[in-house]
């Protein structure tokens, strides 16, 4: 998204907000040389070097045709006019921000507290499956990599790169050290 941005204009100040979940994963087993290409590359408006990207066009409708000749598209579609509920429906304001609506009627029927139960009990049961990485050489964690690409590419082309860690809620940080995550968050904060 990065270099797309940079590609159309030069921005003054890049915001990227760090998560946890970009860093829970094994370290990588190839050394950095032999790493697969991102399967995104076909995707962006230019390459690596700055050149324009001659595959995008094609992937571009490549995308467009798997995502929209799928029964799920169809059916969504089909349902899409019954769905129009504007009290309830899932909408983002003209600023991007999407304000929940869809949660409107499930916390009136079962209340916040049981909401975030539900919520935390989901975190819970994916986050059990992650490994608690030790970020040792950080450089083997694709997370870490995509990090530092972002920081080069900012440092190069914008002037001022602002890093912050997500405003987590204690209950989620309450169960990262629960299920064993909590060194490995501090850690990977640290880097």
């Amino acid at each position: 998204m990065l270099r797309d941005a940079l590609a159309c204009r030069r921005p003054d100040t890049v915001i990227l907000g760090l998560d946890i979940l970009d860093l829970l994963q094994k370290p990588d087993v190839l050394p950095l040389a032999k790493q697969p290409a991102d399967p995104d590359e076909s995707r962006l408006l230019v390459d690596r070097d700055g050149h324009p990207n001659p595959d995008r066009p094609l992937q571009i409708w490549r995308d467009r045709i798997a995502t929209t000749l799928t029964i799920d598209a169809v059916l969504d579609g089909l349902a899409t006019p019954f769905d129009q509920d504007l009290e309830q429906s899932p909408t983002m304001t003209r600023h991007g921000f999407n304000p929940l609506h869809d949660y409107r009627v499930a916390a009136v029927r079962q209340g916040y507290r049981e909401l975030f139960a539900q919520k935390n009990a989901i975190y819970r049961q994916q986050y059990a499956r992650y490994p608690a990485p030790a970020f040792l050489e950080p450089s083997r964690f694709a997370g870490f990599r995509y990090l530092q690409n972002i920081i080069e590419l900012t440092t190069a082309h914008a002037k001022h790169l602002v890093l912050f860690i997500q405003p987590y809620h204690a209950d989620y940080l309450d169960m990262l050290h629960d299920i064993g995550l909590w060194a490995s968050f501090e850690t990977g904060s640290a880097h």
